[in-house]
């Protein structure tokens, strides 16, 4: 009997070992000396990191903190962190860039990663007005928004701009608010460099190109509307400008590192060079050499009897479009003491995708 009973205890305290928790497991824990922590974290971002900048968060009982985001030079710039252990879920994040400028706002949607950047205000507000049954100019307000799934409008938002992000080479978004985001300059970062994407005065959802030429909006429609939207920006409207724009933008973020392997100069070529066939946003790449007996298209250098300046010449190309960007390049003469040896140094892989 006495056996029964002690196993009848240990089995109870299993059970409820099992069923005890905070109720907060989708948050990041730090275990620190026993010492457990939840954090609300993510990267701040309009078309560049938003850096040194304060980032304000409120949580579902009005209470509010603020942070001071990444710096440029940081490892994440753009990055920002709040202790959340001692507050409620869920949480509206936002930062304002300028006075006069309104709030870009993002919401935790069960999730400790929240980014922020265009694409989150839009989500956010538009779930905060379709819950509310009010409009987009409102205020997010944390408690309102519990329990609120936003998946559908994240897919919606993602629908409709999904012309824009096929151009950009985005693959398929699982969640703008939580995915790993990168302010590197290409695909998702690039959309945002290149478009703008935003709530007007209005309260409609509006994307246009950044482009001087072509900044009328190609997509407009009411926030309150997203969900039960069936309308998306146009391949039509995809016009030259814009295309143009984006290979423009591809081409001058394109830098000699991205290219130059074990080389350290443009002024100093010693070995092969990567010229990869393919680059960032689907584009193809194709290279045009000045002097094709020291570098070639495939990469591989032949240095000379006598330092050579070669111009090296890249086509970035997609939808029948193209821009080129040109470096030139001095490629050293070979050493006299390594006994006529004029093949060039060799890095791997060259002419391959990167």
């Amino acid at each position: 009997m006495k056996r029964i009973f002690l196993f009848g205890l240990a089995l109870m305290f299993l059970m409820l070992s099992g069923c005890s928790g905070s109720g907060h497991n989708h948050f990041a824990e730090n275990d620190n000396n026993g010492d457990s922590s939840r954090y609300i974290k993510g990267i701040a971002a309009t078309g560049r990191a938003v850096t040194d900048w304060t980032i304000y968060l409120e949580d579902a009982d009005g209470v509010r903190a603020q942070t001071t985001s990444a710096s440029e030079n940081a490892d994440r710039p753009g990055y920002y962190e709040f202790n959340v252990t001692d507050m409620r879920a869920p949480f509206v994040v936002w930062f304002v860039l300028n006075d006069a400028d309104e709030p870009v706002y993002s919401t935790s949607c069960g999730s400790d990663t929240v980014n922020i950047n265009p694409v989150t205000n839009v989500v956010t507000r538009g779930i905060y007005a379709q819950t509310v049954g009010g409009t987009a100019s409102q205020t997010p307000v944390a408690s309102v928004l519990e329990g609120v799934d936003c998946a559908l409008m994240e897919d919606q938002v993602e629908t409709i701009i999904r012309p824009i992000l096929n151009l950009y080479g985005v693959g398929e978004i699982n969640s703008f608010i939580s995915m790993d985001f990168q302010t590197d300059g290409f695909e998702l970062d690039g959309v945002f460099d290149d478009f703008y994407i935003l709530v007007d005065g209005s309260g409609n959802f509006t994307v246009g190109s950044k482009d001087a030429a072509a900044d009328a909006p190609i997509f407009s429609i009411p926030v309150r509307d997203i969900s039960s939207s069936s309308g998306q920006v146009e391949q039509t409207d995809m016009t030259e400008a814009v295309a143009l724009r984006m290979l423009n933008s591809l081409a001058d973020k394109l830098v000699f590192a991205d290219f130059g392997m074990e080389n350290t100069s443009e002024d100093n070529i010693t070995g092969d060079l990567n010229l990869f066939t393919a680059w960032h946003n689907d584009t193809s790449a194709v290279w045009v050499s000045s002097n094709e007996s020291i570098v070639s298209i495939d990469g591989s250098v032949t240095r000379p009897s006598v330092s050579t300046d070669v111009i090296l010449t890249v086509t970035l190309s997609k939808n029948g479009y193209s821009a080129e960007r040109s470096f030139n390049l001095n490629v050293a003469a070979v050493s006299n003491n390594n006994g006529g040896d004029v093949g060039g140094d060799t890095g791997g892989d060259v002419g391959g995708d990167t």
